[in-house]
């Protein structure tokens, strides 16, 4: 059975090329945009998830602003066993490091605590995670700073001078990391060295330039610590430096670090951020196009649906049930969407380094073999085939086979309210679209043509 329905699904392709064809490239067009969304929508709700315990670190953050006084972290450490590990990292942009006649300012120049090792997870190349940070003067660098100041040589134990003054040796080569990563790093330096050779108190509360986080315990609740902070920490802060009460509740709160990209808009951000609504709004565009391919199917499919009156009415009467005729036109569908997902791999590949460019993240193929992925993939063909040939399944299949033999085919009101509504709808969608592109490039023209004086 299953060979005859693929045969006269090829042989009807084979007679109507144009209407084929229209079909599948439709259906390849509207599920390539939506994978092409979908790539996008995965990296950006994968933001330091590759961590072996992202679900369980945690950035310490003031209202509306993410710096910290430098005790913070030491005083979290101190003061609740449900604190596994504590980082304190200050970033330090424009950081001159030098070896030899070779000069760069780096960008990703963190003074960081060796909790930062412990908490992250770090790939190293060469060197021991455990001590990497631990000693001062050491300095632990990204595999594209090794190869930039040293080559292809090993650098452990090699010397680098930071802001022409101090000299650093190289006691670890991590992984560079990856780019969905709130702050990306690529040169560490002991936090405590930071303030050899200043005027700064690391143990003053006075001021906020360190970014802290932490290791929260598998079975500790985040709001319950909050709370012991606001008692332990925060009120005898309060009271220190006399501030007229009512007192807040809290000015310090655990942010989740999978939280940051998306939902974090504070003051003093590491790194510019994204948000939530808008990849909301992108997703949602990609299943309105989706959604419009499959209506553009079930459109064409019905238009034309009279040409398999009399094939229909033929099986009816040889025997042929309403299940076994929807199962032959679904059976059409999967292998129509499967066409078009061949077309629609093509299509993604070709359009995917100016989707890339377009978006600026580092999209690939790559990520599509992701379990995650092919499951919404695997899903999406399946929905498809559904909602593009569920509804041609049904009509077709109930066509009198009286009626199509004798050639004539009586539509029904309810069937041609339907497909209006439809084009109406698919119309309606596509114009805003439409409408949306426009105003946003108008938008882009006058910010990048804007005369600023």
């Amino acid at each position: 059975m299953f060979k005859n329905y693929l045969l006269v699904a090829l042989r009807n392709i084979d007679r109507q090329r144009m209407y084929s064809a229209l079909n599948i490239v439709g259906l390849a067009i509207g599920m390539a945009a939506f994978l092409l969304i979908a790539l996008y929508t995965q990296f950006e709700l994968s933001f330091d998830r590759y961590h072996d315990n992202a679900e369980r670190i945690y950035r310490i953050v003031r209202e509306g602003r993410t710096l910290t006084p430098p005790p913070l972290g030491q005083a979290l450490k101190d003061n609740f066993d449900e604190v596994e590990a504590v980082a304190r990292l200050i970033q330090d942009e424009n950081t001159l490091v030098s070896r030899g006649d070779r000069h760069f300012l780096e960008k990703n120049f963190y003074w960081a605590g060796p909790g930062i090792l412990e908490i992250f997870s770090f790939e190293f190349v060469h060197g021991n995670k455990e001590t990497a940070l631990t000693e001062p003067s050491s300095i632990v660098i990204s595999e594209s700073m090794a190869r930039k100041y040293f080559g292809e040589d090993n650098p452990l134990g090699e010397n680098l001078n930071i802001d022409d003054s101090r000299d650093f040796r190289v006691t670890g080569v991590f992984a560079d990391m990856p780019a969905n990563s709130h702050f990306i790093m690529d040169v560490m330096a002991p936090y405590l060295d930071y303030f050899r050779g200043t005027d700064l108190d690391i143990t003053s509360w006075n001021s906020n330039y360190t970014y802290t986080y932490f290791l929260l315990r598998k079975d500790a609740d985040p709001r319950a610590l909050e709370r012991s902070i606001h008692e332990v920490i925060e009120i005898p802060l309060l009271e220190k430096f006399n501030v007229p009460k009512p007192w807040p509740d809290n000015f310090y709160f655990a942010q989740p670090i999978t939280d940051i990209h998306l939902k974090s808009h504070r003051e003093q951000e590491i790194s510019v951020n994204n948000d939530i609504g808008y990849v909301l709004l992108f997703a949602s565009i990609a299943v309105l196009v989706l959604f419009i391919a499959c209506i553009n199917y079930v459109n064409l499919t019905t238009a034309r649906s009279a040409r398999r009156g009399r094939e229909v009415g033929m099986r009816k009467v040889v025997g042929a049930s309403r299940m076994q005729l929807v199962q032959q036109f679904m059976g059409e569908s999967f292998f129509l969407v499967l066409l078009a997902l061949a077309l629609t791999l093509v299509i993604v590949n070709l359009a995917l380094p100016a989707f890339a460019d377009l978006v600026e993240r580092p999209l690939s193929m790559a990520a599509m073999l992701e379990p995650r992925f092919l499951l919404v993939l695997v899903a999406t063909l399946v929905l498809v085939a559904l909602l593009a040939g569920g509804y041609p399944a049904v009509s077709i299949s109930g066509f009198k086979p009286v009626k199509m033999l004798k050639g004539s085919l009586v539509r029904s009101g309810g069937g041609k309210a339907l497909r209006n509504v439809l084009v109406l709808f698919q119309f309606s969608v596509t114009i805003a679209l439409f409408i949306c592109t426009l105003t946003v490039n108008r938008q882009l023209e006058f910010v990048n043509g804007y005369d600023v004086g």
